[in-house]
């Protein structure tokens, strides 16, 4: 089982066709995307995705757990607008308003915020969704 909350939403990510297509799996990172591919040391290719928990902006002590509403920022790369933003859309449907477990508690709900989408200067377009993200965490 996953051990983080970040680690439960890769593991979500892994379920979905729909945005697989595109990234799968082994292009799907938590934080910062590596300069090279580890596998062979090339440079890492886009498209590709990350995932990480910006800010925290809620937290709601219970006798059971702590329940907790954080910032995640996903960030989306490719190399063409339209497959970057086709992603994009298809992160909203996979993942609006879903739930999933982890080790130590449930993520009740994901909800998007905001969504930018900048063109880096090397041309690379990096969709940038921010999600409200509220989820539980057990006592150890």
């Amino acid at each position: 089982m996953p051990n983080s909350p970040e680690d439960a939403f890769c593991t979500e990510w892994a379920t979905r066709p729909s945005v697989l297509a595109t990234v799968p799996i082994s292009s799907f990172f938590i934080g910062m995307v590596p300069l090279v591919d580890e596998a062979d040391t090339t440079e890492l290719q886009p498209p590709f995705a990350t995932i990480r928990e910006s800010t925290i902006q809620t937290v709601e002590r219970t006798n059971e757990n702590q329940l907790i509403q954080a910032i995640w920022i996903l960030e989306l790369s490719a190399v063409r607008y339209k497959e970057a933003k086709e992603l994009a859309l298809a992160c909203i449907d996979e993942f609006s308003r879903i739930g999933f477990t982890w080790d130590r508690g449930t993520v009740a709900d994901m909800k998007l915020e905001s969504q930018a989408e900048p063109q880096d200067a090397d041309g690379l377009w990096k969709i940038a969704q921010t999600w409200l993200v509220t989820y539980s965490l057990d006592p150890a």
